[in-house]
């Protein structure tokens, strides 16, 4: 082997090396870009617990950070216009009282102490692998494994799918129904949506 392509090929393994690492480390810590974009006196302390709770999810804080951050801008007193959701991942009444809590205890939580919600709520289902899915865990579990073809609120009846069109930013094509697809662009966007660069999608993988 000629000296030049040992060079290279040391080269390259040195870069792989160095992307693995990279991409292992910050699949277990936040980011310094969305440290950055955090806000807040209790800032500090916010990040520590919600990396705490993704170790116990055994998700990436990465991808929990811009879930939080897509639903409510990590604001644990957010409430949605149109369901009147509420909390860092809207939470609904019904999640709320599964729970063991309300609207209005939730409202009345910092975000330090809601994130403590946050983590009963994901234990319910299966681990998110990535981002999509955690976002799907978020805005409709039941179509978590769902093929692109599905449309939400199919299985109960055409008037649930209008219900959820109209509460939710999702339906690109303007039918009147948001398919599996039309959701993972949407939460794809959601990623760089003026929050970080196109590469840190990588990192939610």
């Amino acid at each position: 082997m000629k000296a030049g392509t040992r060079e290279i090929l040391i080269a390259i393994g040195i870069s792989i090396a160095f992307a693995v690492a990279y991409y292992f480390w910050y699949s277990r810590k936040l980011h310094p870009l969305l440290r950055r974009k955090t806000t807040g006196t209790e800032k500090d302390e916010y990040i520590k617990k919600l990396e705490s709770v993704s170790r116990n999810l055994r998700i990436n804080p990465n991808a929990l950070w811009l879930v939080i951050n897509s639903e409510s801008r990590h604001n644990p007193g957010a409430i949605n216009p149109y369901n009147g959701a509420t909390g860092l991942i809207q939470f609904v009444n019904s999640t709320a009282q599964t729970l063991g809590t309300s609207f209005s205890a939730l409202r009345q939580m910092s975000r330090i102490d809601q994130l403590d919600y946050v983590q009963s709520y994901y234990k319910m289902f299966k681990r998110a692998s990535n981002y999509s899915d955690l976002y799907l865990t978020t805005f409709y579990p039941y179509a978590l494994g769902k093929p692109d073809s599905y449309i939400f609120g199919s299985e109960v009846s055409p008037a649930r799918v209008a219900i959820i069109t109209a509460q939710n930013p999702f339906d690109e094509n303007g039918d009147g129904e948001i398919t599996m697809k039309e959701f993972k662009t949407f939460a794809r966007k959601q990623i760089v949506a003026g929050v970080v660069p196109k590469w840190f999608e990588y990192l939610l993988m």
